[in-house]
């Protein structure tokens, strides 16, 4: 008998579970990886949705009506309208959905966030170093980083809870399988 064998025998012969265990942990780690939208934040859900979509009219409008707009703000804020549409489309499907998947639509969250950031510190060091007084360029370039750290920060927190959620479904997982095949031994 290997070491595998006699670990799976000593594992099974431990305690028999409940029928019902195999279903309630299926259960649990189908509850872990997906939410469903409770009331106050499927209306908190709507108001970001028509928010969102808002200020993607305004911000592009102001790409379209403002003559004077240097190029370098054109496209920061053309930028910006797009990332508040993707916002916007991204909450309504939400909002259809009526659920959220905790690791998928993190994960996304996270890149939109860090991706929008990521091309708006690019923008103001580059208007920082475009500047004519260098002290105040300056200032914009430090201040930039303020932003890029916070969204590092919200990136490496949902790395982190990614990361407790897969061992937390893997540990439920080898208890199903554990509970499975207890339930074959018994059968067999």
């Amino acid at each position: 008998m290997t070491t595998k064998q006699r670990l799976r025998e000593s594992l099974l012969a431990l305690d028999s579970p409940e029928p019902q265990r195999r279903e309630q942990l299926q259960q649990e780690i189908q509850t872990m990886m997906i939410r469903e939208l409770s009331m106050p934040r499927r209306a908190w859900m709507t108001a970001l949705v028509v928010a969102e979509f808002g200020a993607a009219l305004f911000i592009g409008s102001l790409v379209v009506t403002e003559p004077a707009l240097p190029w370098l703000a054109r496209i920061g804020l053309g930028a910006g309208t797009l990332f508040a549409i993707a916002w916007g489309a991204w909450f309504l499907r939400l909002l259809r959905r009526g659920e959220m998947d905790v690791r998928q639509d993190g994960r996304r969250m996270a890149q939109m966030v860090w991706c929008f950031t990521l091309l708006m510190v690019i923008f103001m060091v580059v208007v920082g170093a475009t500047m004519t007084d260098r002290a105040q360029g300056t200032i914009v370039i430090l201040q930039s980083f303020v932003f890029l750290i916070g969204a590092a920060v919200y990136w490496l927190t949902q790395q982190i809870e990614h990361a407790e959620l897969n061992m937390t479904e893997r540990l439920l997982r080898l208890e199903l399988q554990l509970v499975e095949l207890t339930e074959g031994k018994g059968g067999g």
